[in-house]
Order: structure tokens, then sequence, then C-alpha cells
């Protein structure tokens, strides 16, 4: 349980974390910080709300736009990256997102994703070679060409 705006209210970790990344509650109070530095050091916990949210590419697609704004926060990156399930992105949605980043100026979804998700491929190519490297800087995201290499 923690306060919000002075009341007292018996949240779930997976009501919680949906919220933030739907953009239904901001994560602008000093509690809910907290909350999120406290699931990073309880893993099984996190994995508990991957597997029950179960984000994959449409949930990304779809809220590109938050998980951005959202991962600005760099214990809220970390939380966001192990909780996406991102093993099955293909070339094609990292473009997608990599396009996305270079329109919107904010890399920091990619970025986070990129440095605390350990089971994203990284190694592949598309039709003419190119590599992700290559699409990152293609699209002048330097920070994401620096967690790349």
């Amino acid at each position: 349980m923690f306060k919000l705006r002075t009341q007292p209210e018996v949240i779930s970790a997976v009501d919680f974390v949906e919220s933030i990344l739907t953009n239904n509650y901001q994560l602008k109070y000093p509690q809910a910080k907290q909350l999120v530095k406290m699931l990073l050091l309880h893993g099984p916990i996190v994995e508990a709300v991957k597997q029950e949210l179960n984000l994959g590419w449409e949930f990304v697609k779809d809220n590109i736009n938050n998980l951005n704004s959202v991962c600005k926060d760099p214990n809220m990156a970390k939380l966001v990256a192990r909780i996406i399930n991102a093993k099955d992105f293909t070339f094609d949605n990292f473009s997608f997102l990599f396009g996305q980043a270079s329109q919107n100026k904010s890399e920091d979804f990619i970025v986070g994703l990129l440095r605390y998700n350990g089971n994203l491929k990284l190694d592949m190519k598309n039709a003419y070679n190119d590599t992700l490297l290559h699409v990152a800087a293609e699209n002048g995201l330097a920070d994401v060409c620096r967690v790349l290499v």
C-alpha cells in the first residue's frame, strides 16, 4: 500500500505497472518512484508482472509515445525493459521503432530496451544486408548507436 494524493490505496503490482505504461497514472509522485525501485529489487515479482501482462509488439506499437515518456526515468526504463516480451521482435519492428524515435526526437524507450532487456536478438539483418546499427545511424539515433556498439 502507498498513498496517492494523501489517500491510502492498495493496488497490485500488475495494476500499478499497467497504469504507468498506459499513461493512466503519472509517475510524478515520489511514492510511485519508490515502488518502482522496490519492484526492481524483487525479480520474481517483476517476472510475475511480465507473465501476467504479456506485453509484446502490439502493445509497444500502440503505446510508443507513452513508453518514451515513461522511460526518461532510468529505473522505469529498467522495469519496462524487463517486462516487455521483445524476444520475437523482427528487423521491421526495430526499423519502425527507430523511425518513430527519429520523428519524435526521443530514443529513451529504445535505449532502455536495448540496454536492459537480455532477450533481444540484435544480430539480424534485412534483405539489403543492413544491420540494426545501420538503420539506427540512418535515422540519426546517436544514443541507440552507442548502445548497439
